[in-house]
């Protein structure tokens, strides 16, 4: 099988022979069960753009709070710089004019506190923690059920003629793992049988040992699923035993 090209974000989890591993793990089950086993990995399951908006409103709240408390502590030398511009302008004073003059600089703070949090947010938007913090655990585990389920339909796993796919999911960013098994499994098998599994498969690639993980939950899953769906005769390899990767 020709080797994959591995992008360069999963270099810190996986090597090209630990993929390879992990696909000889996934064919090896396969001998021994008529159930299709698809390894997957995906950069992210939140929405990137959105971690991103919500980081620069955060900047933005955070520096707005610094201006507005600049401000509070400054009035009297704020007032003293009104005073001057006016002077300068040749207007006359008046209680009008010093509120309109102190809401143009507001106003002026305000937009350089907006562009100051858009740069700095552009520089710290690919930081993988901080979306993390931004988006509700909840959420986090919401939004990869929602992928893996997602991945599993666009993987073609409910096309196999036994409805005996298995679709073993992680989504890297959010540090989370799903197994999804197609109607025939699910009918024999309740998810909270895979809860080891993926406890398994978590904290290995928590400890950097991702490809250990993997072979390890699916050699799991292959004794589970021997007894109940035995191969067949024929046997045929329906889904290719791939790792797939994806952004």
């Amino acid at each position: 099988m020709k080797r994959q090209k591995l992008p360069d974000w999963i270099g810190e989890y996986l090597s090209y022979e630990e993929a390879e591993r992990i696909e000889e793990a996934v064919k090896e089950v396969e001998k021994k069960t008529s159930a299709e086993i698809v390894p997957m990995i995906v950069r992210r399951s939140t929405m990137k753009a959105t971690g991103e908006r919500m980081i620069f409103w955060i900047c933005f709240g955070l520096l707005g709070v610094g201006g507005a408390t600049w401000f509070a502590f400054v009035g009297g030398v704020d007032e003293a710089l009104l005073s001057r511009v006016i002077e300068r302008l040749g207007l006359w004073p008046s209680e009008w004019m010093y509120r309109a003059m102190a809401g143009v600089a507001e106003t002026a703070v305000a937009g350089a506190m907006f562009l100051l949090a858009w740069f700095v947010a552009g520089q710290i938007a690919d930081v993988d923690w901080l979306h993390r913090l931004v988006f509700p655990p909840r959420d986090q585990a919401l939004q990869v059920e929602h992928r893996a389920q997602a991945e599993f339909f666009a993987s073609d796993l409910r096309s196999t003629s036994g409805r005996t796919g298995v679709l073993v999911f992680v989504s890297l960013l959010e540090h989370r793992a799903v197994i999804l098994a197609d109607e025939a499994i699910a009918s024999k098998l309740d998810r909270e049988v895979w809860k080891s599994t993926l406890e398994t498969l978590v904290k290995a690639t928590a400890n950097g040992e991702m490809a250990r993980g993997y072979i390890a939950s699916v050699g799991i899953i292959g004794r589970l699923l021997e007894p109940l769906f035995p191969p067949c005769e024929r046997n045929p390899n329906e889904l290719e035993d791939r790792l797939r990767i994806k952004e």
